[in-house]
C-alpha cells in the first residue's frame, strides 16, 4: 500500500546575525476543543489543541501573560468570563481576545528560553468577518521581563494566516475569527551579537485584538495506521459472466477479502463528474457519468475522468473499523496493471484538512471476466477487465494527529501518469459483521 505521509518541519540551529534573515509564517489552520461547528457559527468557547503549517501539524503550550495595560475584553458568548485581561491572554484559549489593544502593551513569558529557531512563537489576533487580514504589531524579545537590546520585529499584514472558523462574540456581538502566525528566533532584526530570550512584548499598534501568544517545538508524527486494511478483493456479479467478451449489465452482489464474503453491499451516490467519458453495455438508455458511476453497476464505467465526488448518505468515523469501502479500477483489453487513484474524504462537498488515501495497482484483487461497453458518442467498444480494492477510514494519512470524523461522502482523483488515466466503474461500501456476543455457560449439576 502506497500511503501519503506527512512532512515533518526542518528546526536550524541559527545564532543572531550569522544566517539570512527568515520570515514569520503564516498558520493555515487549527485544531481546537471542543471544535467548531463544521459550518455556519460557533457560540462556545475554543481550546487550541494544533496549528498547520504547511503538511505539519504543532501542539502548542501556551504563554503566560503577565502585564496587559488596556483594552476590552472579549470572548464567546458560551464561555465563561476571563476576568482580567492577563487571564484572557494566557494559555490556549482561542476565543478570548482583549480587543482595541491600547499602544501601553503586553508582556509574555513563553515558559522557555529561546536561543535558536527550534522554537516557534505562535501570535494570535482577532478580526470581525468583514476583516481579511490581522493588524500589525510590533514584538520585542524580552529576558526577565526587559527588552534585549535593540532586537525588534514588525508583524505585518502578510505575516498571518486566517483560520477561517468563526464565532460569536461578546464585543458588540460581533462575528469574529482569528489570523495567526508564527516567527522564530532569527526574525527578530536591529540587535546586534547573540540573542537570548524567555519572553516578549507586544506593542505599537491601538488597533491591535491579542487572543494569544504560544510556542511550539518539533512537528507531531504524521499519522500513520497499525493494521492497514487496505485489501484486495474479489467479487461475484449478477446476473454474472456467462460469454467472453460479456455483453449484459453487471452488478456487484458480494465481495471476498481476506476477512471473509460480504453480500450486505451498498452502492455510493456519486453526485459529480469532471471530465471523462461513459461506457456502458446497455446501450438502450444512454447514461450521464453520475448516473454510470452510482450504484451498483460495475460494467458501466466512467473512461478516463478528472475527479468525481461522492455521498455516503450516512456519517461514518474511522473509530468505527468495521465499515468498510471498495472502489473498482478498470483496464482495456488486457488484464494488466490497475492505475493511481487517490480518495479524499469530504464533509458535504468539502475536503477534511488533508487527509488522502492513494490506491495502486497492488492494492487490487483479481480481475473480473471481459465485457464489452461501448461509448455511445463514437460508438467505441472496447473490452475491459475490472478489480476492486477495499479500505477503511483508518487507512487514510496526511491528516492532524487525530481521528478522521464526520466524513459523508468522498473525493475521488485520477491523476494522469505516464499518459495513462484510471477508468473506475463503482464504489460502495459494507460493513464487518460485530463478533457474535459471549455465550452463557449452563452447568448441569
Amino acid at each position: 500500500m502506497n500511503a501519503f505521509k506527512a512532512g515533518r518541519g526542518v528546526a536550524g540551529v541559527v545564532l543572531a546575525c550569522a544566517v539570512a534573515r527568515a520570515a514569520p509564517v503564516p498558520v493555515s489552520n487549527v485544531l481546537t476543543v471542543p471544535g467548531f461547528s463544521a459550518s455556519g457559527i460557533t457560540s462556545n468557547g475554543q481550546t487550541l489543541a494544533y496549528i498547520q503549517l504547511g503538511s505539519s501539524w504543532y501542539p502548542p503550550s501556551g504563554a503566560l501573560c503577565t502585564s496587559c495595560a488596556a483594552g476590552t475584553l472579549s470572548r464567546a458568548v458560551l464561555e465563561p468570563d476571563a476576568i482580567t485581561r492577563t487571564n484572557a491572554l494566557s494559555g490556549l484559549q482561542l476565543t478570548q481576545a482583549v480587543v482595541n489593544f491600547e499602544s501601553g502593551g503586553a508582556k509574555f513569558k513563553l515558559g522557555l528560553t529561546v536561543e535558536d529557531d527550534s522554537v516557534g512563537i505562535v501570535l494570535g489576533e482577532l478580526g470581525t468577518n468583514q476583516q481579511n487580514t490581522g493588524d500589525p504589531i510590533t514584538v520585542y524579545p524580552t529576558l526577565n521581563g526587559a527588552r534585549v537590546g535593540g532586537w525588534v520585529r514588525a508583524i505585518v499584514a502578510a505575516d498571518y494566516g486566517d483560520t477561517g472558523h468563526l464565532w460569536q462574540n461578546t464585543y458588540g456581538n460581533l462575528i469574529m475569527h482569528a489570523f495567526v502566525t508564527v516567527f522564530r528566533h532569527s526574525d527578530f532584526t536591529n540587535g546586534t551579537g547573540v540573542l537570548t530570550f524567555d519572553g516578549i512584548e507586544l506593542t505599537g499598534n491601538t488597533g491591535y485584538d491579542p487572543n494569544l501568544v504560544a510556542v511550539i517545538g518539533e512537528p507531531a508524527p504524521p499519522y500513520s495506521p497499525s493494521t492497514s486494511r487496505v485489501l484486495p478483493a474479489t467479487a461475484t456479479f449478477s446476473p454474472g459472466f456467462v460469454e467472453s467478451p460479456e455483453t449484459n449489465l453487471q452488478t456487484v452482489v458480494s465481495l471476498t477479502t481476506s476477512e471473509g464474503t460480504f453480500t450486505n453491499l451498498t452502492g455510493l451516490t456519486c453526485t459529480s463528474v469532471s471530465g471523462g467519458a461513459v461506457y456502458q453495455t446497455n446501450t438502450n438508455v444512454p447514461l450521464s457519468t453520475v448516473e454510470a458511476m452510482s450504484g451498483l453497476k460495475f460494467t458501466e464505467i466512467v473512461a478516463n475522468a478528472n475527479s468525481m465526488d461522492f455521498s455516503l448518505g450516512r456519517t461514518v468515523n474511522s473509530t468505527n473499523d468495521r465499515v468498510r469501502f471498495f472502489l473498482s479500477e478498470c483496464e482495456v483489453d488486457t488484464a494488466g496493471t490497475m492505475d493511481t487513484m487517490i480518495v479524499y474524504p469530504l464533509a458535504g462537498n468539502t475536503r477534511i484538512y488533508n487527509w488522502a488515501l492513494e490506491l495502486t495497482s497492488p492494492d487490487y484483487g483479481t480481475p473480473s471476466p471481459k465485457w464489452n461497453a461501448i461509448r455511445v458518442s463514437d460508438r467505441h467498444n472496447p473490452g475491459f477487465y475490472g478489480s476492486i480494492a477495499t479500505f477503511a477510514l483508518s487507512d487514510f494519512t496526511n491528516g492532524p494527529p487525530i481521528a478522521l470524523t464526520g466524513v459523508t461522502g468522498f473525493r475521488v482523483v485520477i491523476p494522469l501518469l505516464g499518459g495513462l488515466q484510471a477508468d473506475p466503474s463503482v464504489f460502495g461500501m459494507y460493513e464487518i459483521p460485530p463478533p457474535p456476543p459471549k455465550g452463557t455457560m449452563i452447568q448441569v449439576w
